[in-house]
């Protein structure tokens, strides 16, 4: 196991002349990005700081972000990338928990923390933070004293109240997660994957490192709100591989018309952040027909991946997602930690070198999710016979009517079979009686459906329990930048 920035370098070597980026108006060599991380590497090692610093990067998805981000593993400092959507609120709570240092950012004010900001930006004649312009070094430091043991990066999962939630990431986590996915995904130099998934999210994380430490091409694409731009993108650069979260892939089977695009370079597709139903993993599948569409589960205190399906077992465990991917060990447990017998639920626990330190600075938080090095975490699930795992939803979203548990999921599914439904979310509301009833938020793309025609079609489908007793219709749903639907912000 090596240290990923070793292994950046060795793809640097093998490929120099391999371009590394892709952006809509610019691309880059892994030498020339190899130069621009020595190069703003030298400038933090001038800046007074100690190994182990945080430094916040608070950049969209771009060549600078990687370059910087790589540039304070070659300092021996920890990056801790913020979400750019994120409030000012959430931010400064993050700065104040990981005691960031300093700060790269091209819209946040020096007034609104109490650290340092730098604007950063980058061209073929040097690198320009603030108003200082510094030329490219060709001067090679290799004293990274960095060990797999000392922690790579903080990844923070909330902010909104004084105590964050920052999953902390071990250099021996990142690099067992990504050796895992390369080998699972067959990631080679010659893939061109289509990223528009945040580098911020562990998701959008993984896919950066997996391809870089493979002398793969990024090309970057911050559009998801676009779907034709996705497809466009795909064509256009000859992508070979792509990933999204369950919304993405509903968006482009709803609101384009694939079948106008050539897609044919695809090799796969991945899909996470959620379950994605058996009606539109079967669109999906048909509108790709011949490309390998790969489930995948994970959560961030796992450093992303935790199992995958491989592509040729969909058609039969159309709703599993997979095994372990390797090197992580999966059960299914119940409340006393005996670990269930299959196809009977239970929270999944995930065992490997991927699992997190903890939550930075919370050891309250991380003892209720570590026990005895096993993660455990807060999903429901089962495992069939042969030992695949099925997802049945967080612990704190499965609804509790009467003496039933309901998967939301379940109700979404039905749902969005409806042609008027264009997306759709379901939460738990109390009840004096049942104790809770399922309640629906949805999308209709027409004025011709009502709450009344909904309920009785979805009576062709789920039990009288599970019929949501209320639907709302909205004009859009509360989403994170990544596409996944905010339950939290949706109330009864």
């Amino acid at each position: 196991m090596e240290l990923l920035c070793n292994s950046f370098r060795r793809a640097v070597n093998q490929f120099p002349d391999h371009i590394a980026v892709i952006e809509p108006e610019k691309s880059i060599t892994y030498a020339d990005l190899n130069r621009l991380v020595i190069t703003l590497a030298y400038w933090l090692g001038c800046q007074g700081l100690a190994k182990g610093d945080r430094i916040g990067i608070h950049l969209p998805n771009s060549i600078d972000y990687i370059a910087i981000y790589y540039a304070c593993w070659n300092a021996n400092l920890v990056p801790v990338a913020f979400n750019t959507f994120a409030t000012r609120h959430e931010v400064s709570n993050w700065v104040e928990n990981c005691e960031c240092k300093i700060i790269f950012s091209n819209r946040l004010k020096q007034k609104v923390l109490s650290v340092p900001v730098f604007s950063l930006s980058t061209d073929t004649s040097g690198v320009k933070i603030n108003d200082q312009k510094i030329e490219y070094t060709d001067t090679k430091d290799n004293s990274i004293s960095t060990k797999l043991n000392d922690v790579a990066t903080i990844i923070y999962t909330s902010g909104t109240t004084g105590n964050p939630k920052g999953v902390t990431l071990l250099h021996k986590n990142l690099s067992a997660n990504v050796a895992a996915i390369v080998k699972s995904l067959s990631i080679v130099s010659d893939d061109v994957f289509l990223c528009v998934l945040p580098f911020y999210y562990s998701f959008g994380n993984s896919v950066l490192h997996t391809h870089l430490v493979a002398g793969g091409t990024l090309v970057l694409l911050n559009q998801v709100m676009y779907p034709n731009e996705i497809l466009k993108a795909i064509e256009r650069y000859q992508c070979t591989g792509f990933a999204g979260v369950p919304s993405v892939y509903i968006t482009l089977i709803k609101k384009t018309n694939i079948s106008n695009y050539n897609l044919s370079s695809l090799r796969y597709v991945t899909q996470a952040g959620g379950p994605l139903s058996r009606e539109f993993i079967g669109k999906v599948s048909h509108a790709l027909s011949g490309i390998d569409f790969i489930v995948m589960y994970g959560q961030t205190e796992a450093s992303s991946r935790i199992s995958y399906l491989p592509a040729q077992l969909l058609v039969t465990r159309p709703e599993s997602v997979g095994i372990g991917i390797e090197g992580v060990a999966i059960t299914v447990e119940d409340p006393d930690g005996n670990e269930c017998p299959a196809e009977e639920k239970g929270e999944i626990c995930v065992l490997g070198e991927n699992v997190m330190q903890g939550y930075w600075s919370n050891p309250d938080a991380t003892a209720q999710v570590l026990k005895d090095g096993k993660l455990h975490t807060g999903d429901m699930g089962y495992k069939d016979k042969d030992g695949f795992l099925y997802i049945v939803g967080r612990q704190s979203e499965i609804l509790k009517i009467s003496e039933h548990r309901v998967s939301p999921y379940e109700i979404e599914e039905v749902l969005l079979l409806h042609e008027a439904v264009e997306e759709c979310a379901v939460i738990g509301c109390s009840h004096s009686q049942m104790g809770q009833f399922a309640k629906a938020y949805v999308v209709k793309n027409t004025d011709d459906i009502v709450v009344n025609q909904l309920k009785k079609y979805c009576q062709q489908f789920l039990a009288s329990y599970k019929i949501p007793k209320e639907i709302e219709f909205v004009d859009s749903l509360p989403k994170t930048s990544s596409g996944k639907i905010k339950r939290t912000e949706l109330g009864c």
